[in-house]
């Protein structure tokens, strides 16, 4: 119901302005392929953990230039599986074969805009937890040094998309309705936050809320979710060299149990031995330093989960692949009493991107990621790269694997 009810709004909406408006056309997109090859489980002999995938994903739109700020946009997205090694990991990572990735109408003037439908919805949010298109609402507003936004999504487009991660966004798919919505997201989630940014000073404090969380097993707990947080850093930069200090927080409370983390797995509350308690509240930490010179960068970090209970996300910005590159419930670094410290080392330019990472604790992982801008048109880009993973730890076992992935985006 709420499917049709976003698509007949932004159709209405899109068709009101058609009638009044001379158009300007652009065509958006990708056309991509990704080949997850497992390699062996190295905590069980023989386990066909490791299994292998490969496909073909398409997102190709067009968006309505309407003048006065005004724009719309449509797109579909569609996924092609080439082969895979159980039937287990084709309904995992291609539980669909496409959607209405892009359905929406959405208003810009100097720093305000907003945008209501099926969306991209980046720039319209300002912490870590949600990204990638979403079904429902977003507005925001951005000066100087000041920045204000809020959200309301009722579902999103299940591409694996996680920030920062190179290929992440190809690596399966799952339509807004029903997959997403009845599996993951539950409720409706109301997201908001505030920015401030003076003489390299950053605090950026959000709240989010689900009002009714799913479970492990897809089922519909009738209990809400309350985050409660903020991103605190310190930059300082001089024409060749910047560092960054970067404190993050979150306060988590729900009476939900068997919370699911994210897409990827859930929570495992069964293990009463080792919780702190059955109580309702959890968080997070993290602190971290970058030092970037030029195109190379360094650092080292460290972040805790409290034991009472894992933290519920869809997205989030950790430095971490293990999440998607092994999925299946692998990986959970933001399990429950999940820490790691960390250090990495990247090169990055427009041309080329690599990322290597060590993390140890309850969450370990050794990863190396790259990506290569093969070719630069005035409305095309050609990128490939691909990653080698091994992640595992006391929360998960351990599990690796190579990832090959190429994206032609217009």
């Amino acid at each position: 119901m709420k499917k049709k009810y976003f698509g007949s709004m932004v159709l209405a909406l899109v068709a009101g302005f058609s009638l009044s408006n001379a158009m300007e056309l652009k065509q958006f997109g990708w056309v991509a392929g990704f080949y997850n090859q497992g390699l062996h489980n190295t905590e069980t002999a023989g386990s066909n953990a490791q299994s292998s995938y490969a496909g073909l994903q398409s997102r190709v739109g067009v968006s309505w230039n309407m003048g006065s700020g005004w724009s719309s946009g449509a797109g579909v997205v569609a996924v092609l599986p080439l082969f895979y090694s159980s039937e287990a990991y084709s309904k995992s990572y291609y539980t669909d074969l496409g959607d209405f990735s892009d359905l929406y109408v959405r208003y810009g003037n100097e720093g305000f805009k907003f945008a209501l439908g099926r969306f991209m919805s980046d720039e319209f949010i300002g912490s870590d937890w949600i990204a990638g298109p979403i079904q429902g609402g977003a507005i925001r507003y951005t000066s100087g040094f000041f920045d204000v936004w809020g959200t309301l999504m009722d579902s999103k487009l299940g591409l694996g998309k996680q920030l920062g991660r190179y290929g992440s966004e190809l690596s399966w798919m799952k339509t807004y309705n029903p997959t997403i919505k009845e599996k993951v997201i539950g409720g409706e989630v109301l997201s908001g936050g505030l920015g401030f940014k003076a003489s390299g000073f950053s605090f950026n404090p959000y709240v989010l809320y689900n009002t009714n969380v799913v479970s492990a097993g897809g089922v519909y707990n009738n209990k809400g979710l309350l985050q409660a947080g903020f991103n605190a850093g310190y930059t300082y930069s001089n024409d060749s060299f910047k560092a960054t200090t970067t404190l993050k927080f979150m306060f988590q409370n729900t009476e939900a149990r068997n919370v699911s983390i994210g897409v990827y797995g859930n929570l495992p509350y069964n293990d009463t031995a080792n919780a702190k308690s059955k109580g309702d509240n959890t968080f997070l930490v993290l602190i971290e330093e970058e030092l970037k010179y030029q195109a190379f960068k360094a650092g080292a970090g460290y972040y805790q989960v409290d034991s009472g209970a894992g933290i519920w996300s869809v997205n989030d910005k950790m430095r971490f692949y293990g999440k998607y590159v092994n999925g299946l419930g692998s990986s959970n670094y933001l399990a429950r009493g999940a820490y790691s410290g960390y250090v990495f080392l990247g090169y990055d330019t427009d041309k080329f991107k690599i990322d290597f990472l060590y993390a140890g604790g309850s969450y370990n992982e050794i990863s190396l990621a790259t990506m290569y801008r093969a070719y630069k048109g005035k409305d095309a880009a050609l990128d490939v790269g691909g990653a080698y993973v091994n992640s595992g730890g006391s929360l998960s076992k351990n599990a690796n694997s190579l990832v090959l992935f190429s994206k032609l985006s217009f």
